[in-house]
C-alpha cells in the first residue's frame, strides 16, 4: 500500500528486514524505557531483543506479522500482529476474537509525519481482513502520546498488566479496540 510518500509492505524473514526492523526497534524502545533501567541492563536487554539472529526467528513465526513502513524507500516505522491464542489478561476474557497489537514502532525523526497514521491504518485493515473483531494492545502507563495516538483509532483502557523491565516493574495500559 502506497498513501502520499509512504508505502507499507509486508516484512519478510530476510537480514535486509530483520536489520531494518532493528534500525527503528532498538532506538525506539531505548528512548522509551531507557530511564527505567541502569544502562548495561539495558544494552543486555537490547541485544538480546534486537539481534538479527532473534529477529529473523520472530519473522518466521506463523503466528506474528510485520508491515514495515518506508518512505523514500527506507522503513522508518513497523508494526507487528500476533494471531491466534488466549491471552492471560483477565481483562480480555469477556472479548472474543481479538488479535494483539504487538508493537507499532516509529523512528522518532518521523514523529508527525504521518507515517505511524498510513501504518496504523494498514495494520487495522488487515487484521480486519484476517476476519478479526477486535484488536488490542498493552502500552506503558506513562506514554501520554502513545496512549492519545491509539486513542484518535477507537482504543480504550479495559485494564491494566504488569510489565518487566531489567529489575524494574511497571504498569502498562491494556486497550481494545473494535475493528469495524
Amino acid at each position: 500500500m502506497t498513501r502520499g510518500s509512504t508505502t507499507i509492505r509486508r516484512a519478510k524473514p530476510t537480514i535486509t528486514d530483520a536489520e531494518a526492523i532493528i534500525s527503528v526497534g532498538r532506538p525506539v524502545f531505548e528512548i522509551t524505557f531507557g530511564h527505567l533501567t541502569p544502562p548495561d541492563e539495558l544494552k543486555s536487554m537490547l541485544d538480546g531483543i534486537y539481534n538479527v539472529e532473534s529477529v529473523l526467528t520472530d519473522l518466521n513465526d506463523p503466528f506474528k506479522v510485520f508491515f514495515l513502513a518506508l518512505m523514500n524507500e527506507r522503513v522508518v516505522a513497523y508494526s507487528q500482529l500476533t494471531i491466534g491464542g488466549v491471552s492471560e489478561l483477565s481483562c480480555l476474557q469477556n472479548y472474543k476474537n481479538y488479535i494483539k497489537l504487538g508493537k507499532i514502532y516509529v523512528d522518532v525523526n518521523h514523529h508527525g509525519s504521518g507515517v505511524s497514521r498510513t501504518l496504523m491504518e494498514n495494520t487495522l485493515n488487515e487484521a480486519k481482513r484476517m476476519g478479526y473483531a477486535n484488536i488490542y494492545l498493552t502500552v506503558y502507563g506513562e506514554n501520554d502520546r502513545a496512549k492519545r495516538f491509539y486513542e484518535k483509532f477507537g482504543f480504550d483502557k479495559i485494564g491494566e498488566t504488569q510489565f518487566t523491565i531489567g529489575k524494574r516493574v511497571v504498569t502498562d495500559w491494556v486497550m481494545l479496540a473494535p475493528l469495524q
